[in-house]
């Protein structure tokens, strides 16, 4: 009596086609490729013959590294244990050093703050003891001014003293840019009007 089998099974079994097989001659299992790789993306070379075709595989593509959440490598209720030890221990230092009259005298202790309403960069300079830029540049250009004016006195046919000149102008209307007020303003200086905008700059 034939095996019952199901109906899946038959039709399976019916579109499998069976080859005879010859015990003299051995079975050989083709070479399949990985699902990364296409047809003709493989490298050729020639020290490795390893498929039919004189191909080789190539590398997998490598995958990106995505960083874990600090969370996955730290406990959580350690580092929650930790950061309120350190506050514990923050706020014993306060209370310590205030018994211990470390706050007793500061400067400015019971006078109110002051709150800078000036520019801030001014305020840092002011506070680091730096002068401003333009008061910087009015004293080199004062400098400047006496140097040719004793040159012009003492050597008037010196060609250089143009060139001085020259110099000291393009400072001065630099200095006009950057001075905070017209009152600071100062005019350019010529041969003739050297010295007497010499007597300003003092």
């Amino acid at each position: 009596m034939p095996e019952r089998r199901s109906g899946l099974l038959q039709n399976v079994d019916a579109s499998v086609t069976r080859l005879p097989l010859d015990p003299a001659k051995p079975i050989r299992y083709a070479r399949t490729k990985p699902f990364y790789m296409k047809a003709g993306n493989y490298a050729m070379s020639s020290s490795r013959n390893n498929l039919p075709d004189g191909g080789v595989y190539s590398e997998p593509p490598q995958r990106p590294i995505i960083p874990l959440p600090a969370d996955t490598f730290e406990d959580r209720q350690v580092a929650i244990l930790h950061y309120r030890r350190m506050n514990h221990w923050l706020d014993e230092a306060f209370e310590e050093c205030k018994r211990n009259g470390g706050f007793d005298h500061l400067p400015g202790k019971g006078k109110p703050v002051e709150v800078p309403t000036e520019d801030v960069l001014q305020t840092i300079l002011k506070n680091a003891k730096v002068p401003p830029p333009w008061i910087m540049l009015r004293k080199d250009i004062q400098e400047s001014i006496e140097y040719t004016l004793e040159l012009l006195q003492t050597h008037p046919d010196e060609p250089s003293i143009d060139v001085h000149i020259k110099d000291i102008n393009k400072k001065i209307t630099q200095l006009n840019i950057q001075s905070p007020s017209l009152s600071l303003h100062r005019r350019k200086v010529t041969r003739e009007t050297l010295e007497a905008e010499f007597e300003k700059w003092k």
